[in-house]
């Protein structure tokens, strides 16, 4: 396990990786997949996917509510499912964009959004199934293929970005993306990633350099623009690495060149 350099992240490692997962259908990668033990809320037990997803998801619509963005955007959109949780439980949102990717990634959030899986998402959200529908219906959802180093928007485009388990796999190039998030966000952004200071000892940080992992300091957006918020450990504890919540602010009444 704690063996050094079994590989290295690439482009051409994470399209392929992630080209595979976004193939499967959204339940099966929501439930399918088998159980693993890890810490929630100080608890060690087994826990599926879809519970961190959950926890993840409410985290990140606590800190949409606290903010009223109109314009969301995610880093990193997957399988489209984060969006499509966050339009039932944030509805006054005007528009939710994700940038993905993969082009299979994109494909797949196509189908789900105009067939839902209702069962999970009722998991998700705690909404009912009418409930559901009519809101992802009524909600303006778009799904853009490109690299979240080099975002297609103008500055300024939303008023809200986040990310979920994605600059995890720029353990490299991540300073382009918050770069990038910084300049087409004019106001929060919320990073839930494996920094640094969120693993719990030193066995998590060598897993996190075994599979070429992001793992650099929540300090670093600082270098991006960003004026740093709030850091905290997530109460979700993986036994091979931690992610942490970073939320930050993208200042732009200062002076600042990225």
């Amino acid at each position: 396990m704690f063996r050094y350099g079994i590989e290295r992240r690439d482009q051409a490692l994470v399209e392929r990786d992630y080209t595979k997962s976004w193939s499967e259908p959204v339940g099966a990668s929501l439930t399918g997949r088998r159980t693993r033990f890890q810490k929630l809320f100080g608890r060690l037990g087994l826990y599926r996917s879809i519970d961190n997803r959950k926890l993840f998801l409410h985290h990140i619509f606590h800190t949409i509510v606290s903010f009223q963005p109109r314009l969301v955007l995610e880093l990193g959109s997957g399988n489209g499912i984060n969006l499509l949780a966050l339009a039932v439980l944030y509805p006054q949102a005007k528009q939710f964009v994700g940038v993905e990717l993969t082009k299979q990634g994109v494909e797949t959030s196509l189908l789900v959004l105009k067939n839902p899986p209702l069962k999970e998402l009722v998991y998700l959200t705690e909404c009912n199934e009418k409930t559901i529908a009519e809101r992802i219906k009524s909600a303006n959802i778009q799904f853009i293929q490109a690299d979240l180093r080099k975002l297609p928007f103008q500055n300024d485009s939303f008023d809200f970005s986040f990310s979920c388990c994605v600059f995890e796999q720029i353990p490299r190039g991540y300073l382009d993306g918050f770069r990038e998030a910084y300049r087409v966000t004019k106001g929060q952004s919320l990073f839930l990633e494996e920094f640094r200071e969120a693993q719990e000892n030193i066995f998590q940080r060598i897993h996190l350099v075994n599979v070429d992992y992001f793992r650099a300091s929540f300090q670093e957006v600082a270098k991006a623009g960003f004026k740093i918020l709030k850091f905290e450990p997530m109460p979700v504890t993986k036994i091979k690495f931690t992610y942490g919540s970073l939320l930050c602010e993208a200042n732009k009444d200062e002076s600042f060149s990225p």
